[in-house]
């Protein structure tokens, strides 16, 4: 039998259980960056960079939009003097030495040996390296940045905070509900690496409820051959409504 007749027939047996196979439009899911920049439609986006480590998402953010403006936000005072270095020169970065949650405080950064890995949380049964000291530091909350700095839109809300991801999004519910945030990029967390940290199902449910869609998730790691964490975009709902319709237009003067 071909190759071609086997994919019919997995067709049809995954449509007996109500299950289709279908395939990602555009190349939709497989580059997040080239996502976004799709989503947007537009080349200068104002980004929000929360849990910036040493600079990996500046990079990778200017690659894809080098007309951006960045906002970084990283709370380890070691760790924010390399992220100034590696980001020294580069126009449009904004730099702050504080993290972002729900509400106005000062909390307990547990500083890991491995700084990526550095978290609010207490570590959980999987986790990496090892806390080797505590600090404490300044928290904000989006929206009182935003209404600050005059910042009306944000394009892209990139969050990696090792588990408190949950924390920076309820200090952005006065933006969400103004529909002011267009695209958000996450990491989500499937096993147990921080003890005490929302599930991977109350952190999409915030969002939907939030008025978010998933668009894909990438590049997912695996743990003892367990789903262990990933990376989750999501646009909100208004916008990718006004994105069909938009693209509806130009297919129909086409």
């Amino acid at each position: 039998m071909s190759s071609l007749s086997w994919r019919k027939l997995a067709r049809r047996l995954l449509a007996r259980y109500g299950y289709r196979i279908s395939y990602a439009p555009d190349g939709v899911g497989g580059n997040p960056f080239m996502d976004m920049s799709r989503l947007l439609g537009h080349a200068h986006p104002l980004i929000l960079d929360v849990g910036a480590n040493t600079g990996q998402s500046v990079e990778r953010f200017r690659s894809t939009f080098p007309k951006a403006v960045i906002h970084s936000f990283e709370p380890s005072p070691s760790v924010f003097q390399t992220l100034t270095h590696n980001t020294a020169g580069l126009s449009n970065v904004h730099l702050w030495n504080c993290a972002l949650g729900a509400s106005t405080t000062s909390l307990d950064l547990l500083e890991n040996s491995m700084s990526e890995w550095t978290s609010f949380l207490p570590p959980g049964g999987s986790a990496w390296g090892q806390v080797v000291r505590k600090t404490v530091v300044p928290v904000r909350t989006l929206d009182d940045f935003c209404l600050e700095h005059s910042i009306e839109r944000v394009d892209i809300l990139k969050s990696d905070t090792q588990g408190y991801d949950m924390e920076v999004l309820k200090g952005a519910r006065g933006m969400f509900a103004r529909n002011a945030v267009v695209c958000i990029y996450c990491e989500l967390i499937f096993s147990e690496l921080y003890a005490g940290m929302p599930s991977f199902g109350d952190v999409c449910n915030f969002l939907d409820q939030s008025g978010f869609v998933l668009v894909s998730l990438y590049d997912i790691a695996y743990e003892n051959g367990l789903a262990a964490w990933t990376d989750g975009l999501f646009v909100n709902r208004h916008h990718w409504a006004a994105h069909l319709e938009h693209e509806g237009a130009v297919a129909h003067r086409r």
